[in-house]
């Protein structure tokens, strides 16, 4: 609906988040939490069912390689914070980018646009 807006609002899941609390998750998955239009950081979900290391990898529209970002994840929601800078800290450009998941549950990927 264009009047409304899209989707639908998770109040408890805006509220976990913002507390740092995890609620269990049954699947793999990713989503881009956000994107703060003051300070051009990105937030990814990555819900993880088990403990696990995983990997973030953002590739620009090239299949350059970007950055790579290494956690030790916890079971249930966990939060990623990308600065938008490269490997070198150089703020990236706007434009299209790939992200890329992996984890010892299975890889994933998406793309999102960055904008700073």
């Amino acid at each position: 609906d264009f009047d409304r807006g899209w989707g639908k609002v998770d109040a408890v899941k805006a509220l976990e988040i913002s507390e740092g609390v995890s609620r269990p998750v049954s699947a793999f998955t990713v989503m881009l939490l956000g994107k703060d239009p003051f300070d051009a950081t990105v937030t990814f979900g990555v819900a993880l069912p088990n403990p696990s290391p995983a990997t973030i990898t953002i590739y620009n529209i090239l299949g350059q390689q970007v950055k790579s970002i290494s956690i030790n994840g916890y079971s249930g929601l966990n939060p990623v914070l990308w600065d938008g800078r490269n490997e070198n800290g150089i703020t990236v450009a706007t434009g299209v980018y790939v992200f890329r998941v992996e984890s010892n549950f299975g890889i994933l990927h998406d793309k999102f646009v960055f904008i700073r």
